[in-house]
């Protein structure tokens, strides 16, 4: 069973105490993490076909965000910083 995360506790605090599951990201980052992609927990949810109140979970530091998630989003959130969109099409309108 993963433990609530209190957000008073350090991550580094929650690491020494948590020997079987060691926390690679904490809430705040995974929630700038999302932002960064611009990816509603819905948005989440659906690309990973899990359960939306999951994600919510992980959202609150309800739930520690698994290893393979936390990379595979930080990579997401490098790619989206490293390109962000043109901004050659911003104001863009249909010419219908």
């Amino acid at each position: 069973m993963q433990k609530r995360i209190d957000s008073r506790v350090s991550v580094s605090e929650l690491r020494e105490n948590d020997e079987e599951r060691p926390i690679i990201m904490s809430l705040e980052r995974f929630n700038q993490c999302l932002r960064v992609i611009r990816w509603t927990p819905i948005n989440i949810a659906s690309a990973l076909q899990c359960e939306l109140s999951w994600i919510e979970a992980l959202e609150a530091g309800n739930e520690i965000v698994p290893e393979g998630l936390a990379t595979w989003l930080e990579t997401l959130a490098q790619a989206h910083e490293a390109l962000p969109p043109p901004a050659a099409y911003r104001g863009k309108r249909s010419s219908f």
